[in-house]
């Protein structure tokens, strides 16, 4: 419902497995609807923003439980970006999670395979006592002295990792059932804030986000929390059906064969081109950017200024946040807009149909269509300031 996705070149959102969906609507009535029957409305259900109806029965295109043999490696900042072109396709599963004050980044990868199981390297806070003593240097940052984060992400990340390069060299490996090995550990209550845009643009806009956060620190600005999630998608779509043996072809045989190919109304993910006409590239995928500050003990850090960077960087490269996520929204015209809390959300409904054009058109008339009495507009203040009613 709100386009949940993984980090492969090979898979795409959660909605792209689904066959057929069927909506309880306001009235009372059951629709079914797919790539066949309705596709208009089969492509607003799929993300939905839970104000269609409730969703009652999903068909959903699965395979069985498998396991996944994973590397993890410590690869410094500026050789991630030069082997920027070739790392997102190189294994079936492929996320970073770069410490920008340290300049490195944990690179890990993974395949499917029949390996027997073997444990990850221990972590230092995935023990009780790591775990606490990260989240009170987290706190001392947040509410006493804001200069100490980037030694505080440097201790942590030797601690956790190590600190020289093992980029090439393996790494350390693990074999795990695919729910544990694809799980992320997320660690504290959080705040975060991510958007999508075209992977081919992720070089130009590393480098710029990692500038403003060096200027930042530099000066005192603000401050911000590691890591900050890199990711990729296949989210291109033909808008038709596509045979399976297709799809195996193109990709060389991995990932997964979608239940459709359908584009939602809503997707905030670039138009790319179709991945499976040739190899699959740079070209063809979404880069996924998540900038995430820790609440320790419930304490929120300041995110307004941060995440306004942030935001003008992406949206400077034609992203689009997250719909789940802590956007504030496009940069303000007036000083009339500035949200008048540290990070309070303005939303998109300035931009909302510039940026979802003909899509955004059709979900809002399917919504009033199927639900005319605004039944399921909870949360309607936020779909007001978003512009999706």
């Amino acid at each position: 419902s709100t386009g949940t996705h993984g980090s492969s070149a090979y898979h795409g959102l959660i909605s792209q497995q689904i066959v057929d969906i069927t909506l309880l609507l306001a009235s009372g009535d059951l629709l079914t609807v797919s790539p066949t029957v309705q596709p208009d409305l089969f492509r607003a259900a799929i993300l939905s923003l839970g104000k269609l109806g409730i969703i009652t029965h999903v068909t959903v295109r699965a395979i069985p439980s498998f396991t996944i043999h994973s590397f993890q490696e410590i690869v410094d900042f500026d050789k991630l970006l030069e082997d920027w072109d070739t790392v997102w396709t190189s294994k079936e599963y492929v996320r970073v999670w770069w410490f920008p004050y340290s300049r490195k980044c944990i690179l890990w990868r993974a395949q499917k395979s029949g390996k027997s199981l073997s444990a990850p390297r221990e972590s230092f806070y995935g023990t009780w006592l790591g775990r606490k003593l990260y989240e009170l240097l987290l706190w001392f940052a947040t509410r006493i002295y804001k200069r100490a984060m980037p030694a505080i992400e440097r201790f942590v990340f030797r601690r956790q990792y190590g600190w020289e390069s093992t980029y090439g060299q393996g790494g350390s490996e693990a074999v795990q059932n695919s729910v544990e090995g694809l799980n992320m550990d997320c660690l504290f209550r959080q705040f975060v804030n991510e958007w999508a845009l075209p992977l081919k643009h992720g070089v130009e806009v590393l480098k710029q986000v990692d500038q403003a956060v060096t200027k930042a620190a530099e000066s005192g600005a603000y401050y911000v929390h590691a890591p900050i999630e890199v990711r990729c998608s296949n989210c291109s779509y033909t808008n038709k059906e596509a045979t399976p043996f297709e799809i195996i072809e193109k990709s060389g045989g991995i990932g997964a064969i979608p239940g459709n190919t359908l584009r939602p109304l809503l997707d905030y993910s670039p138009v790319v081109p179709y991945a499976y006409t040739e190899p699959i590239s740079n070209e063809n995928l979404t880069l996924y950017m998540n900038a995430t500050m820790y609440r320790p003990f419930g304490h929120d850090p300041p995110i307004g200024q941060w995440y306004r960077e942030f935001e003008n960087i992406m949206v400077a490269y034609s992203g689009k946040p997250h719909w789940a996520k802590n956007f504030i929204g496009k940069s303000p015209e007036t000083t009339a807009d500035v949200p008048s809390k540290d990070g309070e959300m303005i939303g998109l409904a300035n931009v909302f149909d510039s940026w979802y054009g003909e899509g955004g058109t059709k979900y809002k008339a399917i919504r009033v269509k199927l639900d005319p009495e605004g039944i399921f507009l909870g949360g309607k203040e936020w779909a007001v300031r978003n512009g999706v009613i």
